[in-house]
């Protein structure tokens, strides 16, 4: 039974569309440490884009149909992505970069999501939403917080009345797979309403829980701040100082735990520092006594091997030679191939390994 309902969000430029409430993309967080999100809106901090931020928007909005000017590996990106969509969106309409709201009766809102593309299937009625995922991408859609939000909201909006949600993660460069796909139910759907509720029910206390770890901690822009994570670090480095080998076998199992939880935590508050440090010294290079910004090196490549290729013949230089001076990844050659066997079967005198030092993990 659908407790609230859902809206249309009408964007202004220039204003959060998110209204400082949660999104469909960070429920996760909030899930697994319900205080996170209060804790974030006391950090005030300008929106940092990296380069494969940058990328991934400009291959968001090729998709979406914007003239915008691509690099030659982003083109074939964005070619595989819309091939993959003309055979998983067979609709009538498709509808583009909508942000819905789930809302209660009086209007008041508690999260929303933006979905990259949807439809109503022609042939059986379902509803159909494709995620685009530049880079690793998701395992699998089962689980996923983004895909059970944005498919609630989706199909509650347009979606037909006892029809299924078919949930798909169209990422081209993803090693899990370039397609992950998931079909959900209506029952399914009310399971996701009644998870999501709870998750954000406990998020608005006054005083909500902070359970700070490797998952809910790397994108949270509170983490420096965070008294939680804060405590765990103090917690590993006051360990025993004993040596491993003169503690019990369970006391050698708990320092690495506590030890390898502070590490993650450690490198995230100090990333987050880090981007506060290069602002206030960029404004005034007194900010911070004792330390100063070095420029970065300039990092030169080239985006065209086929260019690079022409211009080499004009100059006499043989195939042997630049082919000799040119490296490909062996999951470069897999992906344009689509079959490791084949590429291992023709080129297994090519294809060297080496072993790297033992890693040292956690058993399941």
């Amino acid at each position: 039974m659908i407790q609230g309902h859902i809206t249309v969000a009408k964007e202004e430029p220039g204003v959060d569309e998110r209204g400082g409430l949660p999104s469909a993309s960070g429920l996760a967080r909030v899930a697994a440490c319900p205080g996170s999100h209060k804790l974030e809106a006391k950090v005030i901090t300008k929106e940092k884009s990296s380069p494969a931020a940058e990328r991934g928007t400009r291959v968001h909005a090729r998709m979406e149909g914007l003239e915008v000017e691509l690099l030659p590996d982003e083109e074939l990106v964005a070619k595989e992505m819309a091939d993959y969509d003309d055979i998983l969106l067979d609709c009538e309409e498709l509808i583009r970069e909508v942000r819905l709201w789930y809302s209660w009766k009086d209007g008041d809102r508690l999260f929303s999501g933006k979905i990259d593309v949807g439809g109503i299937d022609k042939v059986s009625g379902d509803t159909v939403l494709v995620n685009y995922k530049t880079g690793q991408g998701q395992e699998s859609v089962e689980g996923n917080w983004q895909a059970m939000a944005e498919s609630l909201l989706f199909h509650k909006f347009y979606g037909n009345a006892g029809k299924d949600v078919v949930y798909t993660f169209n990422q081209p460069e993803s090693p899990y797979s370039k397609v992950v796909s998931g079909r959900f139910t209506e029952k399914d759907l009310m399971t996701f309403e009644k998870k999501i509720l709870s998750a954000l029910f406990l998020s608005k206390g006054a005083n909500p829980a902070l359970y700070p770890s490797q998952d809910a901690c790397k994108w949270c822009k509170a983490i420096a701040i965070c008294p939680a994570a804060s405590w765990r670090v103090d917690d590993a480095c006051n360990d025993d100082n004993k040596a491993l080998t003169d503690m019990s076998p369970a006391d050698r199992a708990n320092t690495l735990m506590r030890l390898q939880a502070a590490e993650k935590l450690v490198k995230s508050a100090w990333d987050t520092r880090k981007e506060e440090a290069r602002d206030l010294i960029s404004y005034n290079s007194a900010a911070i006594p004792g330390w100063n910004l070095r420029k970065g090196r300039t990092i030169t490549k080239l985006s065209s091997t086929e260019a690079a290729y022409h211009f080499a013949c004009e100059l006499g230089i043989s195939d042997e030679d630049f082919f000799g001076a040119c490296t490909i990844s062996l999951s470069k050659l897999n992906a344009l191939v689509g079959d490791k066997q084949v590429v291992a079967g023709a080129l297994g005198g090519s294809i060297t390994q080496s072993q790297s030092v033992s890693s040292l993990v956690k058993s399941k």
